[in-house]
């Protein structure tokens, strides 16, 4: 195998673990009790995982280029999920929390999507 076939494996690899991070974030998300500081950890968790491996293993590939606007849009999305992990934890009344666990939603299916868009951008390089 050579480096860029193993540095592409390593990158669909760490997309994988990235998606199945923000799954189990939705999965969290959606619970009738919201933990907040559970959410925020399991939101940086991924996004730990995307700035420090994920990233780095995709900018470094020779087809780098190629996955850029996807880089962009997610690293976007990630900031807003972000927002809305925080907001979600300064809701105080049932209602606030229900529209930031909508918001938090919206944004999750967001990220995956563009997720999805990567890994298809990926398998096709």
């Amino acid at each position: 195998m050579t480096d860029t076939t193993n540095a592409e494996t390593t990158a669909i690899e760490l997309l994988a673990q990235f998606v199945e991070q923000l799954i189990g974030l939705q999965n969290s998300a959606q619970a009738a009790q919201v933990n907040g500081r559970s959410l925020q950890q399991q939101f940086l968790q991924a996004q730990q995982l995307y700035q420090t491996q994920l990233l780095p293993t995709l900018m470094a590939s020779p087809t780098a280029e190629k996955f850029m606007s996807y880089q962009t849009e997610i690293n976007r999305a990630l900031r807003l999920l972000g927002m809305d992990v925080a907001f979600l934890q300064s809701a105080k009344n049932s209602v606030t929390l229900q529209k930031r666990q909508a918001q938090m939603q919206q944004q999750l299916q967001t990220l995956l999507a563009f997720c999805q868009g990567l890994q298809a951008a990926m398998a096709e390089s």
